[in-house]
């Protein structure tokens, strides 16, 4: 999940203390990333003791970091993560001399307009991320559940509560669902595709009734998406609500009947 660069990245977070910051306490202030060193926690056969080695963020990522790529969520972690979030009034104070500033600048002429800059940064995003979004959508009955897995000390937690439409650049057209998992305080956020949770779903029946592996639910709860599914890719916005709702299902049953967190670990391919 992570590149070799941004692993480079991640370095004695565990160990980290407001003192060891420079002025951690200050908005957007911190220590140079590239003179982290990389502990032995982060050994590259053991991505969970990675994932957990993240520093404990100070507030809950946003949506849209979750729903960015995995780089620049780990990225998100060292850094604005650890962030006290700016006082309301001090943000608006800076705003408004950067307003003040603007109104002075002899560049005034050239700003470019709203849409412009909606149309710019569109085009940036497309290259940055190879597909267009042609639709977002909320699943109104999302909602996360935990498990604590007792062998590992770790609680896991599990949601898909947001879905696209979105073109790829080979001009296909599909659905992508955004399946939310919590390592203790840690949240990443990964996209998949139909075809990724079928292809859990095999993995689950090779397993269910070999060395106690029971996942009665999780596949009950696969057959229920099937019986849904509509005849070839069906885009429809309504259908792809209740299609969230019923992969969360399946998700959160696979979540409960997990002896270990590796077939979620592996899901989220968080290595």
């Amino acid at each position: 999940m992570f590149s070799e660069e941004m692993i480079d990245v991640v370095a004695n977070h565990n160990s980290r203390t407001p003192n060891a910051m420079s002025n951690s306490t200050q908005y957007g202030w911190f220590d140079n990333i590239e003179d982290f060193q990389l502990p032995a926690l982060l050994a590259k056969d053991d991505s969970l003791k990675r994932v957990l080695s993240l520093p404990t963020p100070v507030s809950k990522p946003p949506l849209y970091v979750l729903e960015s790529s995995v780089d620049s969520q780990l990225l998100w972690y060292v850094t604005a993560g650890c962030r006290p979030p700016q006082p309301p009034e001090e943000r608006h104070e800076i705003e408004e001399i950067w307003k003040e500033n603007l109104s002075k600048s002899e560049a005034i002429g050239v700003r470019r307009s709203d849409n412009e800059k909606y149309e710019e940064d569109k085009a940036v995003a497309q290259r940055e991320f190879s597909e267009t979004v042609l639709f977002r959508g909320r699943g109104p009955f999302s909602n996360a559940v935990s498990k604590y897995f007792v062998d590992h000390q770790i609680s896991m937690t599990v949601q898909i509560p947001v879905f696209k439409i979105v073109k790829t650049i080979q001009g296909e057209i599909i659905a992508k669902f955004l399946v939310v998992v919590s390592y203790g305080s840690i949240l990443l956020g990964v996209w998949k595709r139909h075809s990724d949770f079928k292809e859990l779903f095999t993995k689950i029946q090779a397993l269910h009734g070999k060395d106690d592996h029971d996942y009665q639910n999780a596949i009950m709860s696969w057959n229920c998406v099937l019986s849904k599914q509509r005849w070839f890719r069906c885009l429809d916005k309504d259908y792809l609500v209740l299609k969230c709702f019923l992969l969360e299902r399946f998700m959160q049953d696979l979540l409960f009947e997990s002896p270990a967190p590796d077939l979620m670990n592996c899901f989220v391919d968080a290595k």
